[in-house]
């Protein structure tokens, strides 16, 4: 077996949502930076990893044409997490949606964990607004 050596000022291990947004951050500013993970996709799979760090993650609104299922998701959280917790009814298809709720919330950055094929229309929206975005949608056959 090969050994690779290398440095780096700033090593994330794990690449959930928090890992990835912290690799994003210090790569941006210049940091030399590995991140290690052990999926084949970047991101976490819903935004209850968000709220595990709510030094970063301050404020989330987690929105979904279904807005009784964000609600549901909220009350789950709430008691749970110092991260401020909003919901939205948007629909992920629609890019004059999603941009009105963007420039509404005005985040500083849009994740996605919906579904693939919604993939183009939410990088669409954020292309519109110049938001920031990581994609952790994927089809994960049950």
């Amino acid at each position: 077996m090969k050994v690779l050596s290398c440095e780096y000022d700033f090593v994330v291990v794990g690449g959930g949502v928090a890992g990835t947004v912290a690799a994003i951050a210090a790569a941006r500013l210049g940091v030399k930076t590995a991140l290690v993970q052990n999926r084949p996709v970047l991101g976490g799979p819903s935004g209850s990893e968000c709220c595990q760090n709510s030094d970063v993650f301050t404020e989330i609104c987690i929105a979904s044409r279904t807005k009784s299922k964000c609600d549901k998701f909220k009350a789950d959280l709430e008691g749970k997490t110092a991260t401020k917790i909003t919901t939205a009814q948007v629909d992920a298809n629609s890019v004059p949606q999603l941009v009105e709720l963007i420039n509404k919330e005005k985040p500083d950055i849009v994740i996605n964990v919906a579904l693939p094929y919604q993939d183009l229309t939410i990088m669409d929206a954020c292309l519109e607004t110049k938001t920031d975005y990581v994609d952790t949608a994927n089809y994960e056959h049950p």
